[in-house]
């Protein structure tokens, strides 16, 4: 428990920071709502999404060091490096089912997000008392992110049917939580490598800034 514990609470340094972007992004998403500004909904929730997909890979690629600082008194804890990726991911998913969570909100459909939880804490329940048998403290890690996915895909059909705008594509949640499984897979590979790690981070962040700075000298151009 003290180990999950340990490791859980390093992952939620991103929930703090999605917890944060998204008091940003309620206020201008219901104010493009009542406009009926879903173009520019449409445009915006894309870099959202690229944006919190880079904080993920950047906070993920740099834990091993987090954990290794908050357990300096307390070696023993640092065995639960091994599920912070998984919760991270888990974290990852909570804000891509925000997204189509708030519209629900806004069309005052929370009966419906209860339903969902609801649902989504059944699974959880149900898969943490076969995976902790099986598993340990990594069977609720894998559970809880099993119960997100599953969350995330409820919220998001829920979303496609309750308006008939077609506010949010698939596509690009998908890419999303492609880039992120796949930045764990990656992870797992050189989380023994600080040097490999920290080279590829600065190496995605370089590339970013560079297609962030073509994109805005094309709209100056414009």
């Amino acid at each position: 428990n003290g180990v999950y514990s340990f490791a859980y609470n390093i992952a939620s340094i991103l929930s703090v920071v999605w917890a944060a972007l998204n008091k940003a992004w309620i206020p201008y998403f219901f104010g493009k709502m009542d406009k009926k500004d879903y173009a520019s909904i449409r445009k915006k929730y894309k870099y959202y999404i690229l944006v919190f997909s880079l904080i993920t890979f950047i906070l993920m690629f740099i834990s091993p060091e987090i954990v290794r600082i908050f357990s300096y008194k307390s070696k023993g804890f640092r065995e639960g490096m091994s599920i912070v990726p998984i919760i991270l991911i888990s974290n990852f998913f909570i804000f891509l089912y925000s997204l189509p969570s708030n519209l629900e909100f806004y069309m005052r459909k929370t009966y419906l997000i209860s339903l969902g939880t609801f649902g989504a804490g059944f699974i959880n329940i149900i898969l943490n008392s076969i995976l902790i048998r099986r598993m340990g403290y990594a069977g609720a890690a894998w559970a809880t992110l099993i119960s997100y996915i599953a969350l995330f895909l409820y919220h998001y059909v829920i979303a496609s049917k309750i308006t008939k705008y077609k506010i949010f594509e698939i596509k690009y949640f998908i890419i999303g939580g492609g880039f992120i499984a796949t930045t764990g897979v990656i992870f797992n590979l050189l989380q023994e490598s600080i040097i490999k790690r920290y080279i590829l981070v600065l190496i995605v962040i370089l590339f970013l800034a560079y297609k962030a700075s073509k994109l805005m000298k094309a709209k100056i151009n414009d």
